[in-house]
């Protein structure tokens, strides 16, 4: 719809009667986004970095592959599960 609005307005004005006077009047907004160049080589994140330095210090581990079995109870309503795949 174009328009702007904060989330604490929704909150503040929950129906569309008191919406519709603070759509728009809400100030600029944010500025639209524009591509930047991706450098070469992006930088690890420090938790990948912590995980690649384990491995070249104890190398590889199955640590963080854990297979788990659970076992749910209840009804399978499997008209919903079509769509899934």
């Amino acid at each position: 719809m174009g328009a702007d609005l904060a989330v604490r307005t929704v909150f503040e004005a929950p129906t569309v009667a008191q919406l519709a006077p603070r759509i728009g009047a809400g100030g600029g907004g944010l500025a639209p986004l524009r591509p930047v160049e991706r450098p070469a080589v992006v930088p690890l994140s420090f938790a990948q970095s912590r995980l690649w330095f384990l491995e070249q210090l104890q190398g590889p581990s199955p640590v963080y592959n854990l297979a788990v079995a659970l076992r749910l109870g209840g009804h399978l309503m499997l008209a919903r599960w079509g769509g899934v795949g």
